[in-house]
């Protein structure tokens, strides 16, 4: 297979950038009881998609 310089460029430009997201917990740690509601307040910023995923952990 062959590939063109210039489709090689664009690969090695796209797989040499640094992607990162960023989250701050407004509160800091937080201990809490077990079954208690608590709202997590965030900051977030994203450098190539404009959302982030989430889950819980138990």
């Amino acid at each position: 297979m062959k590939c063109s310089p210039g489709f090689m460029t664009v690969v090695l430009l796209v797989l040499g950038q640094t992607h990162g997201n960023s989250v701050t917990q407004m509160e800091g740690q937080v201990t809490l009881l077990e079954e208690a509601s608590f709202t997590l307040n965030c900051i977030y910023s994203t450098t190539v998609f404009p959302s982030l995923f989430w889950y819980v952990q138990y």
